[in-house]
């Protein structure tokens, strides 16, 4: 099908260098929190980690709120030929569905600080100080288990659909072929057969 030439097809270059900088924190993210979780590490470079982990799980939700405002000030491309309403559906729930994982995540995790047995301080890399959640803190009795068990199983989530997200780009590259993952790259940057020829 040739495309209407007329039409947008790429996102703004904003939401491209969101989208890229937002996936390589969370792989980073992901494995991070999976290495802090099996690897046998010494307490010095276990607390090295988790204040990396903060920082970055703190710069991540300023990512994601940042990008939620381009989101929402920008229109979202057309496809470059029409797709089902259940697969444009089912892509934007998903869409959606990470955008409210990146910002709860964080946020469950500033929790788990804030109601954790041993109080540890959070250091934004090694510059300032993030208070703990004064609520939280004050009730901590009985919610280090719990804010703990969140924390993973809205990670583990994450990672799903992160999964799920990356499979599908690939079938929309490898099978469909129908230049759906052109829409995330660079107008300069070109990938497979150029279909507007």
């Amino acid at each position: 099908m040739k495309p209407d030439l007329d039409r947008n097809y790429r996102y703004t270059i904003g939401a491209i260098l969101f989208h890229w900088l937002s996936a390589v924190l969370i792989i980073f993210m992901l494995a991070l929190g999976l290495f802090m979780k099996r690897g046998a590490i010494d307490l010095f470079w276990k607390f090295e980690l988790y204040q990396l982990h903060k920082s970055i799980g703190i710069t991540l939700f300023l990512v994601t709120l940042l990008r939620l405002v381009w989101r929402l000030s920008n229109d979202v491309p057309y496809y470059k030929i029409e797709l089902p309403n259940w697969v444009k559906t089912s892509a934007a729930l998903v869409h959606w569905a990470l955008y409210l994982l990146l910002l709860s995540i964080p946020i469950s995790g500033w929790v788990m600080v804030s109601t954790a047995k041993i109080n540890v301080p959070t250091i934004y890399f090694g510059l300032f100080h993030v208070p703990h959640i004064n609520f939280f803190a004050a009730n901590a009795d009985g919610f280090d288990d719990v804010t703990r068990l969140m924390h993973t199983i809205l990670a583990f989530t994450l990672g799903l659909l992160a999964i799920g997200h990356i499979s599908a780009a690939l079938v929309h590259f490898l099978i469909i072929k129908d230049g759906t993952v052109e829409r995330m790259l660079p107008a300069k940057l070109k990938i497979g057969k150029d279909e507007e020829q």
